[in-house]
């Protein structure tokens, strides 16, 4: 697992400052990162994937972070973003596809991976098929099949209703036991925020220069 550093960041959508000159250390584990709505939690995530520019300095491990070095990042999303023409498996498969070329070593860890959050019998079926519990058990497969050092959860439970939350939380936690990486989960939910564990990282209005850690 990676430990993350962030030294005087900025960010501005042109008159709203998002941050301003903010450090913080993120551990090596599961970090909670709640707040007000528009506070700045899905913009950080999305500057550890590139999808957003910012001023400062980002490191992993004290090595400095950049969109392209060898640091692999998951990005999994309040929605499940599974690409509609493919099936679960196919979803999956596209997971993998880069990084290991063998089609049946592929295959046997998608069987397997399939049959821990149980969707073995949905392998077949594309998203429109799927309820939303079972799209975002797909989703959070392909995020850890995907070998990241670091997850990006955006609310990633968020639509679901609290019996099936606590099935997929239960999932995540399976998969984070036997595949751990730094975890970075932004979340409204105190429920969700307590039952997962980890530092929690509160964010107060915008513009962020420091946060409270609970």
């Amino acid at each position: 697992m990676k430990k993350i550093s962030i030294q005087n960041l900025n960010k501005d959508f042109g008159d709203t400052v998002v941050f301003k000159d903010f450090s913080c250390s993120f551990d090596n584990g599961i970090n909670i990162i709640m707040g007000p709505s528009g506070s700045g939690k899905t913009t950080l995530l999305n500057a550890f994937a590139g999808l957003e520019d910012y001023g400062g300095l980002i490191e992993i491990d004290g090595i400095k972070y950049q969109n392209k070095c060898d640091i692999l990042v998951s990005y999994m999303f309040q929605e499940h973003r599974l690409i509609v023409q493919k099936t679960v498996f196919q979803n999956l498969d596209f997971a993998l596809f880069s990084s290991i070329k063998d089609k049946a070593e592929r295959k046997d860890r998608i069987d397997t991976m399939l049959e821990a959050i149980g969707l073995t019998e949905a392998k077949s079926l594309y998203p429109r098929q799927l309820s939303g519990g079972m799209a975002q058990r797909a989703a959070l497969a392909r995020a850890f099949l995907f070998k990241s050092d670091i997850l990006l959860m955006d609310e990633p439970f968020k639509g679901l209703d609290s019996d099936t939350k606590e099935t997929v939380i239960d999932i995540f936690f399976k998969l984070w036991e036997k595949d751990k990486r730094t975890v970075l989960f932004v979340t409204h939910d105190e429920y969700e925020a307590k039952r997962l564990g980890g530092v929690i990282y509160n964010f107060p209005n915008k513009p962020i220069s420091g946060i409270i850690i609970s």
